[in-house]
């Protein structure tokens, strides 16, 4: 039995780089040309100069039902029922818009949405540039916690809106994202 462990890990250890986890420049140039407008990818980043600067990236092969934002709440109208991401996408909520609170507090008004918070949504892209968000859940409440301090990742799964070969670079939701050799590719794709 301890042979076939052995073995298996061994195996594991030698095909793991042929299995899509990035690590190099010289992966980068393995895997980026693969990727395609229209394809559906996660990627994990920070925002600097109105572009976000991937340090992961998940590379799917199917099609996703739903788009996906994790980030901070940097502006909030309660009128008009809109907030400002950290990501820099303006989202829209409306009355059938499903607001949960942290730690599972269900069905939340939409004046309880306050900058600082972190949230996840969950909703559709419109062709002219809006989010409409289906889901909103906040993970955490500036409201409940005032010494929370503002996390610089940010997290979207979106299709691929353009690839721009020279800069290595993708936009999704209309935001810039520059993948680099520190770029991990969390994928499974052979390549």
């Amino acid at each position: 039995m301890r042979h076939r462990t052995l073995l298996l890990v061994v195996a594991l250890l030698v095909l793991a780089p042929s299995m899509g986890y990035a690590q190099t420049k010289q992966e980068l140039d393995t895997w980026f040309p693969i990727l395609r407008t229209g394809m559906w990818v996660k990627v994990d980043g920070v925002m600097r100069d109105g572009a976000l600067h991937a340090d992961e990236i998940k590379i799917y092969a199917g099609e996703l039902d739903e788009w996906e934002i994790s980030s901070n709440v940097v502006a909030v109208d309660v009128t008009e029922m809109t907030l400002e991401t950290g990501f820099g996408i303006s989202v829209q909520a409306s009355e059938r818009t499903d607001l949960q609170g942290p730690d599972g507090h269900k069905h939340i008004g939409f004046t309880f949405l306050s900058v600082g918070d972190r949230i996840e949504i969950e909703g559709q892209w419109q062709k002219e540039g809006r989010f409409i968000a289906e889901e909103i859940e906040v993970e955490e409440s500036k409201r409940l916690d005032p010494e929370l301090v503002l996390e610089a990742e940010q997290e979207v799964t979106a299709r691929i809106e353009a690839v721009d070969v020279v800069t290595k670079s993708i936009q999704i939701l209309g935001v810039r994202i520059f993948l680099s050799e520190q770029t991990r590719n969390k994928s499974l794709l052979l390549y």
